[in-house]
């Protein structure tokens, strides 16, 4: 029993690292994710959620934002900003993740 508690310990740490400098959020039912982003040149500030509950998502990036509030479950959505610095968030009951990154 004692090892098996270690092995659960070590996965819930390994899901909140992020992967190469991206902000990431663990899956969670329910939550918001934000941040702020400066990019570089014509990089644009990027935001993507997923929608893993029947609830609305909002996905914001610098000045650019979407909402799907169906009941579609199991989706990504992918925000460009319109700046190449500022804000982004994922919010809403169906979010269950969350990042921040630059893109084109």
């Amino acid at each position: 029993m004692h090892r098996f508690m270690r092995k659960l310990a070590v996965v819930g740490v390994a899901g909140a690292i992020g992967v190469g400098g991206v902000a990431m959020a663990s899956p969670a039912l329910a939550g918001t994710w934000s941040g702020t982003q400066t990019c570089p040149g014509s990089i644009f500030v990027k935001s993507t959620g997923t929608k893993g509950g029947t609830g609305s998502i909002t996905v914001y990036a610098a000045g650019h934002s979407f909402t799907d509030s169906t009941q579609k479950t199991g989706v990504q959505y992918t925000v460009v900003g319109a700046y190449s610095s500022g804000s982004w968030s994922v919010s809403g009951a169906g979010a269950t993740a969350g990042i921040g990154y630059c893109g084109t």
